[in-house]
Formats: structure tokens, sequence, C-alpha cells
């Protein structure tokens, strides 16, 4: 009976010859097996929630969870986690209120959490190392360590088991200052924890694209992938999965990296590159028409059927049944054959992997009624026992009156004390009665007042609804004086205006000047003054004749000759 090995490479060697490309590599198929086993360090960090907790400590399940926890280490449990959190939480925030005399933002990110990649040897010891440089040098708290070594993934291929080894570290988003630890987190502090994490777990660093130059390629978590591997199935439904995996096996004869260079297929396929799809149109002819030793028609016959998926599930729900199965184990059930029958409807479970998966759950409903039977049979041997008792205490001597008070006993003689501490308590009950009345009366107050409030309220919005058309009527006429204002200044900026304004300013000053020519002072004036005073006139008389206003000058009195004049002249 041949081995998968060489069923494997029987299967790559026909397919390489017929497409007349080049035999794989000798040490191809030894090499493609051992790929997973040279792990590298890697240190990822996000924003943290609270409930990673519990899925650290397995306290809640995971669906990724297909190998033993026994080997699972924490530093502490969910609980004591959050525990420790919060008294850090409280000690930075109060450090960043004092220190900047106002409040933490409500939106400040104050935990993060963090990855690490590790090997099969790495134990808690190793990973609390990095946890305490982590410490030292971003100044934060890590307030939980999980190294979990039962998560994995499934060969869709071969059916193989995969252990993910790995460790979470949960620290906080503040240092002790109350500062933003993701503010440190730069790409040259991430280069430089990437250094660390390999130095301190002795492992391969992995690669520096800084150093290099490279474009770093965008991490998914683990929903984001979960959602493009279920967009990338979608995709590739119109593609025979038979014939795709016999493909892909000959696509990655020579490749140095069959994972990543899978994954690049997968997702051409998917867009419908023009260059993939073709060829493996190519492909799908002519290995359906040469198909010699029948590998891809076997393959295909091994894909899972809905007609497979029932049989198991009768096959389970049999076992169930003389286990003493209840309505939740098989509710249990139809929700798991539910989510299987969409994996066989997409071609995407092999018939042993059927079979594994009801093996599987299978052991799973069996344990949880191993459990269940374990819990009646303790809780019959205590109904037992205490039945045991009832019937000791129900057949021995009545003992003396006496009332047991604290492991005290209390004899006839102190039933006064007794009596009395009846009274007290029938005091209080009445107190008590008092207080719940006064209670209610309260309630009934503080309902009337929020009454009362309501209809204050009420008439608060009725005022405002009122005010606001007052204001709204104050705008409206303040609207109306500013339209009357413009058409002032606009009237006032007019010629016509202007012209009047002028010959009010004219008239006013030739009645000024005439007032000086008739005066006494008059004859006072130098005669240049004089000859002044008569040219304005004459100025103001031509202006105002082109306004079309004429006045009427009186010819000025001549000025009288002065006797010391005459005298010193000889007149």
């Amino acid at each position: 009976m041949c081995s998968e090995y060489s069923l494997r490479k029987c299967k790559h060697l026909l397919v390489s010859f017929l497409l007349g490309a080049s035999p794989p590599q000798k040490d191809f198929y030894r090499i493609e097996k051992g790929f997973a086993m040279q792990r590298k360090s890697s240190f990822h960090y996000g924003k943290g929630n609270l409930g990673f907790c519990a899925h650290n400590d397995r306290s809640k399940p995971t669906a990724n969870s297909i190998f033993s926890t026994k080997n699972n280490e924490y530093s502490c449990s969910a609980k004591e986690a959050i525990e420790i959190y919060r008294q850090e939480l409280q000690k930075r925030t109060l450090a960043y209120t004092m220190r900047r005399n106002k409040k933490l933002h409500k939106n400040t990110i104050t935990h993060l959490s963090a990855i690490i990649n590790l090997d099969e040897r790495h134990t808690l010891q190793d990973v609390q190392k990095f946890a305490d440089y982590l410490e030292e040098i971003l100044g934060t708290k890590v307030f939980q360590i999980a190294v979990h070594k039962d998560e994995g993934y499934v060969d869709e291929e071969t059916g193989e088991k995969h252990i993910n080894y790995h460790a979470h570290i949960e620290f906080l988003g503040l240092d002790e200052q109350g500062n933003s630890v993701r503010r440190k987190l730069d790409k040259s502090m991430l280069s430089h924890l990437q250094d660390k994490v390999a130095e301190i777990l002795q492992m391969e660093r992995g690669i520096n694209y800084t150093a290099e130059r490279k474009k770093r390629p965008k991490r998914l978590d683990t929903y984001e992938y979960k959602e493009h591997a279920k967009r990338l199935a979608k995709a590739l439904k119109p593609y025979d999965k038979a014939i795709l995996n016999a493909y892909l096996q000959y696509k990655l004869q020579n490749a140095k990296d069959p994972r990543a260079y899978k994954d690049f297929i997968l997702q051409k396929l998917a867009e419908r590159d023009e260059s993939f799809v073709k060829e493996y149109e190519a492909y799908k002819e002519y290995i359906t028409q040469t198909d010699p030793q029948n590998f891809v028609r076997q393959e295909a016959e091994n894909i899972a059927k809905i007609k497979d998926l029932k049989e198991e599930n009768k096959k389970l729900r049999e076992q169930l049944k003389e286990a003493g199965a209840k309505r939740e184990q098989y509710a249990q059930l139809e929700q798991f054959v539910k989510e299987i029958k969409e994996q066989v409807k997409a071609k995407e479970l092999t018939i042993a992997q059927l079979k594994e998966q009801m093996q599987s759950m299978q052991e799973q409903l069996l344990k949880q009624l191993r459990e269940k039977d374990r819990q009646i049979a303790q809780l019959q041997e205590k109904n037992k026992a205490l039945q045991k008792q009832v019937t000791a205490l129900q057949n021995a001597p009545a003992p003396e009156p006496q009332v047991i008070v604290k492991e005290k006993v209390v004899y006839r003689e102190d039933t006064a004390k007794i009596e009395r501490l009846q009274k007290e308590l029938e005091k209080e009950k009445a107190k008590n009665a008092q207080f719940s009345l006064l209670l209610k009366q309260q309630q009934e107050e503080i309902e009337r007042l929020k009454q009362q409030l309501q209809e204050l309220k009420q008439l608060r919005y009725i005022e405002r609804k009122k005010h606001q058309e007052e204001i709204q009527e104050l705008r409206d006429r303040l609207k109306e004086a500013k339209k009357e204002l413009a058409e002032i200044k606009e009237e006032y900026q007019s010629e016509e205006f202007l012209a009047k304004m002028r010959i009010g300013e004219l008239v006013q000053r030739w009645k000024e000047l005439m007032e000086l020519v008739y005066s006494d002072s008059y004859y006072d004036l130098s005669g240049d003054e004089l000859q002044k005073i008569q040219t304005e006139i004459e100025a103001i008389e031509e202006e105002l004749k082109r306004y079309g206003i004429g006045l009427h000058q009186e010819e000025p009195p001549k000025p009288k000759k002065s006797r010391q004049f005459g005298r010193g002249m000889g007149f």
C-alpha cells in the first residue's frame, strides 16, 4: 500500500510530465514537510479588551483550541488580571490629573495587547523576561501573561494538525505619569522590540523591513483574517475543488515559500486574473482528459457529501440516545451540523475530515454527559448522607429544653432575657414599619415634584416659543429700519441733495460776509482785506447764479476820512 508521501510525489511527477514542466527539486517533499518548523520571532500589538483575559486563561472557550490545554500557562486568572488593571489604571489616571490639572480624555486607550511567537521549548518564565523589559522601557504595567500551546489549524489537504505556539501579553496603555504608551511605540521602538524579543527568546528575527527598505505587509487580526478567508472561499466557488488542489500542488513545486505563494495564487484566481485563469482552464481541460491514474477523480470522490453528513449525524444521535442525552446536547449537535453542512455544500471537507470533526463533537458531548452523571452521583451521595443524619436525629432521645446561640447553652433561667429581646425586636419592627411609611410618602412627594418639574418644562417651552415670536417681530422691524436708513443714505448721496446742501453753505457764508461789510469793523480793515472780501462775495454770487439763484448786493458804504490823516497831510 502506497504511503501518502509516495502518492503525493507520484501526483506531482505525473502532472509535471503531462504539462511538460521540469520535475520538482530532489528534497522538495521533505523541505515542504519541515517548513513550519522554522519559526521566527514576532511582536505585534493592538488595542486591548478585558474580554481577552478570559480567552487567555481559557475561562472562555475558543474555537482554535484543537489540542490539549494542559501545557498552557498563565500568570494569573482573568479575575485577578482585571483587578490589577483597574488598580493600576486608577493610580495612573490620578497621576495624569495631578500633573495636567484636568481629567483623562474618555477616548484614551488604556489597555494594549501584544502577541509574540514562541517555540515548543519556551515557557512562562521566558516570556516574563521580555515582559519585564517591556515594563522597563515603556514605563507600563503588564497585568497578565499567557502561553498557549493548544491553538492551531488543520491542513486542508492532508488533515494534519499544526500547533501555533504563541503568548499573549496584556499591559497598561498609560505610563507612571499617565502619558500614552502608544506614542512611544513608533517605528524605531517597534523595530527595537522586534530585535529584543528575538534576543531574549533566542529565535531568528523576522524580516527587518525598515533596514531592508521593503514595503511592510498589512497584518490582519484573527477576525479580519477569517472575514478575508470567507470572501476568498466565496470568490473561489466557481472552481472545482479537486482540480484546484491538484493545480496548486503543481504550481507550488519549486516555490521557496509555498504558503505565501499559495495565498498569492488563490488571490489572483479570486480576482479572475486573465493569465492565471487561462492557465488553470488549460490545466483543467488537460488533466480531465489525460488522467490515467484517476488522481483528481479519486480526490473528488473523497469530498464529503450531504448523505455522508446525514449518516454520521444519525450514528452520533444513536450514541447520544444510548448515553441518555438531553435537549441541551441535541441543540448543540443541531447547531454544529448546521455549520458543517455549509462547508459540505462548499466542498471544503473530505470524508476523513468530516468524520474527524464529528468524532470531536461526539467526545465533547459525551464528556458533558459524563460530567453531569458525576455531578448527579455526588448529589445522590450527599442526599444519602443527609437522610442518614435525619434518621439518626429522629431516633435520638429528646434533649433537655435549651436554646443554642453561637455555641453557648442558654437554660430556662434566661427566658426573661429572651422575652426582653423579643420585645425589643417587636419595637424595631414597628420602627421599620414607620420608616417604610415615611419612605413611601417621600416617594410620593418625589413623584409629585417630578410632575411639577414636567409642567414647568412645558411652561418654559411655551414661554420660549413666545419670546422667539417677539424676537422675530423685533428682527423684522429692525430689518425695515435698516431698509429705510439705506433709502435715506441713498437720497443723501443724490446730486440734488448735495446741491441743496452746497447752496445752503454758500448763502450762509454770503450773509456772514454781508454782515461784516455793514458792521463798524469793516472800516478798520486794510485794503487787501477789503479786496479779499469783495472777491469772495463775487465768487459766491457767481456760483449761486450757476444754481439759478440771484442775490442783490447793495453798495457798501465808503470809509470815512480820518481827521488825523487829513491833518497830517495838511488838508
